[in-house]
Order: C-alpha cells, then sequence, then structure tokens
C-alpha cells in the first residue's frame, strides 16, 4: 500500500473519529423528539419506540456526548497532520524520478 493511500486512510478515520460522538448526540435527540420521549441529564426517563424501552439506550448515548468534549480538540489538530501527512506523500508519488543526466 502507497504511503498516500495510509495517509488517506488515517485522515478518513481521524475523521470519523472525530465527527462521531457528534453526530451520534444530535441523532439521539433527533430520535427522542420524534418519538416524544424526554431526555434528560439526570437520569433514565421512561421511552418506549415499537414496544421496545429505549430510554436507558438513549440516556447512555446521550452521556457520550462528554466523550467529545475530549474527542473534538485532539481530532482538530490530528486532522491538519494527518491531512500535510496527505499531500506531502501524494506530492512525493506524483514527481517522477530523474532518468539521467541533462544535456546541460
Amino acid at each position: 500500500m502507497k504511503t498516500s493511500q495510509q495517509a488517506l486512510i488515517g485522515l478518513c478515520a481521524c475523521g470519523l473519529m472525530t465527527l462521531i460522538p457528534a453526530l451520534l448526540i444530535v441523532l439521539v435527540y433527533a430520535m427522542a423528539a420524534i418519538v416524544d420521549c424526554e431526555l434528560v441529564v439526570t437520569g433514565v426517563s421512561p421511552c418506549q419506540i415499537a414496544g421496545i424501552e429505549v430510554g436507558a439506550l438513549l440516556y447512555n448515548v446521550s452521556i457520550m456526548g462528554w466523550l467529545s468534549l475530549l474527542i473534538l480538540p485532539i481530532g482538530m489538530l490530528l486532522l491538519p497532520l494527518f491531512f500535510l501527512w496527505w499531500l506531502s506523500a501524494n506530492r512525493k508519488e506524483r514527481i517522477p524520478e530523474p532518468r539521467g543526466r541533462s544535456h546541460v
């Protein structure tokens, strides 16, 4: 695998790991609003979707939002580094190597 491919995979993975906690929070609050459930930080509230109790699951995922306070700054530092790594690796792979001496 080429270095630019490795850097691109790292860039995508870092981006996903940075955004997943925030996206989960948006998804949980949207789901709670759609089924008209009360989602509070102080504890689990009863909520049923299709006859299944999901209040505890929604509460646990909403608490994962605190994880984004740690992951977002780390991801925002790592994303530019992976991007620069990808740019430099991509540039090195595209520059042809000299084949011989020029006639100067």
